[in-house]
């Protein structure tokens, strides 16, 4: 019975449409992820602000939100610097030790996870781990225990691979990498007993990212001719994650609590640009030099065409001296947000870039920022309601669309020890809109088609949740399950306390009555520890290997 001695296999498909799912589902394209939406529960699960594999898999792990653990990106939001991010890039050791693996392994319950992100370093477990993107080196297979890596092969995403190689390359790989995990995942399960095992297939984010163009009729830069050869790369990424979740549910015992999630949804890239520096400079808030503004701005068009051409610019960065490494750093951090152009010591308030569909604004705070002038308290809220009120009915001036679905203070969003890193204010974009970067000119403008190419499709808000087990009941989810629910709810599925500082509720609702009259949620005082873990943080090596296989994806600029 699930309960004192319940087993839960979790299958994350990162980027997961429960649209696509639920339709393919239907068709019979999608077999065994049928069977258990028509024996279980379906429903969507809210992700994270904003909705970024890195900040969401973060929550997922350890059942907190991005202001308890303190990870919104893939780099470090820093509201202090006019860069908006510090330089180092995220990884497990701000949270190993503390997530619902740990919880579980605490009460002697062995676990399993291969491939979810953001755990490398890898970390001891009362089981095994397979380190997820991003890792140093695709080519290897980062574990805990080390010696697992041996029997395992290359089973994370090369970025290089996918931004040079032609589409029907990038479609095989996408293939390889779901299989060979599925494989490795398989062996592991047969080879061990597990209470709880988590596995990630990347791959379905990354079609969608790349292919959206060639599947969607709709979108401004589909090809009929393209859509003939890839047209149907979506849907075979996902039918061979369908077969990987056949394979491992034959791996599982019957009595197997299942849980088929997804990080965050997908849909269509947005066609407009909202530049809310732009908007900021035309209300007033934003001011720039005088005199032509930066003396960088000419090589701007170039150092931008060096950095999508040239693969290797971080190998060749940690060659250089200190003192050239602090003048590219000013020339990335201008080319790409053109601080060098704005007046700071005039400016009220300016763009903090997140992730689509959510964008911020950060009060130039006196005390705070290096030139900040808006003075804290009574000054400081009044504006941020200010701005957000002329936020609320935006219209695109040539379309008459809203703009903004919502505008929020961040601790309207957000609590915890890590709400001074989040913007002032955290702006939700309508659908068809993500953040631009001018600071001038039009405020809304359409996305150039090259861009359109390069990448066509785009996360949403929601993801899926399908639950199956002995205890689960069927029909649809209520509606309100968020990826923060998750790990409490893995661990009430395992007989396992709930820690009182996850902020996730137990999704009972996915479980039948009588077994929750039967088995109460019980919360607990764990607070779990850091644990040792191979490296203290990331070598200088790896923060540029791994900040390259981002860049390159377009996870960071």
């Amino acid at each position: 019975m699930v309960g004192e001695n319940g087993r839960c296999l979790v299958i994350g498909l990162d980027g997961g449409s429960p649209d696509l799912i639920r339709r393919w589902a239907d068709e019979g394209k999608l077999p065994n992820l049928a069977r258990l939406i028509e024996e279980g529960t379906f429903g969507h699960l809210r992700s994270t602000y904003p909705p970024i594999s890195a900040a969401a898999w973060v929550t997922f792990l350890t059942g907190q939100e991005p202001g308890q653990h303190g990870i919104f990106d893939f780099r470090n939001y820093d509201p202090t610097r006019y860069t908006c991010t510090d330089e180092a890039i995220v990884n497990s050791t701000a949270f190993a030790g503390r997530t619902m693996l740990d919880v579980a392994g605490s009460y002697g319950r062995r676990v399993g996870a291969v491939t979810v992100p953001i755990t490398y370093p890898t970390w001891p477990v009362n089981g095994a781990m397979v380190a997820g993107y991003p890792t140093p080196d695709a080519k290897r297979a980062f574990t805990y225990p080390p010696e697992l890596g041996d029997r395992l092969g290359s089973l994370t995403e090369d970025s290089a691979f996918f931004r040079s190689r032609a589409p029907d390359e990038v479609a095989r790989e996408l293939i390889r990498l779901v299989r060979d995990r599925a494989e490795a995942a398989r062996w592991m399960l047969e080879n061990d007993a597990y209470d709880l095992f988590v596995v990630v297939f990347g791959a379905t984010d990354r079609a969608q990212h790349d292919f959206w163009r060639h599947f969607d009729p709709g979108f401004p830069t589909h090809d009929p001719a393209e859509a003939d050869r890839f047209g149907s790369v979506i849907l075979e990424v996902y039918q061979e994650a369908d077969r990987a979740v056949g394979r491992l549910l034959e791996a599982v015992p019957e009595e197997t609590t299942v849980l088929v999630m997804s990080d965050h949804g997908a849909g269509p890239r947005a066609t407009r640009y909202f530049h809310l520096n732009a908007w900021l400079t035309q209300e007033g808030l934003l001011q720039m030099r005088g005199g032509g503004g930066s003396p960088l701005r000419w090589t701007r068009p170039l150092y931008r065409a060096f950095k999508a051409r040239f693969p290797y610019q971080e190998q060749v960065y940690r060659r250089l001296p200190a003192v050239l490494k602090r003048w590219a750093s000013r020339v990335d951090s201008d080319a790409e947000l053109g601080i060098g152009d704005v007046d700071w010591g005039r400016t009220v308030a300016y763009r903090f870039p997140m992730y689509p569909p959510v964008e911020g604004i950060v009060v130039n705070l006196r005390g705070r920022q290096p030139e900040g002038i808006v003075e804290p308290g009574a000054g400081y809220e009044r504006l941020r309601d200010e701005i957000i009120d002329r936020l609320q009915g935006l219209t695109d001036p040539e379309t008459g669309e809203p703009v903004v679905e919502a505008a929020f203070r961040r601790e309207d969003l957000y609590r915890g020890d890590h709400l001074e890193r989040v913007p002032d204010i955290v702006v939700v974009m309508s659908e068809g809109y993500e953040g631009g970067s001018a600071l001038s000119g039009p405020f809304v403008t359409s996305i150039p088609e090259d861009d359109l190419r390069r990448l066509s499709g785009a996360h949403r808000m929601d993801g899926v949740l399908i639950a199956h087990g002995p205890a689960i009941r069927r029909g649809e989810g209520d509606g309100g399950a968020r990826i923060v629910d998750l790990a409490p709810t893995i661990l009430y599925a395992l007989g396992v306390p709930v820690p009182s500082r996850m902020d996730g509720r137990v999704l009972v609702d996915l479980f039948e009555p009588g077994y929750v009259a039967d088995h109460p949620v019980e919360r607990v005082a764990w607070r779990g520890e850091g644990v040792e873990v191979e490296e203290s943080g990331l070598s200088e090596e790896e923060e540029s290997v791994i900040r390259e296989k981002l860049r390159r994806l377009g996870y960071i600029e």
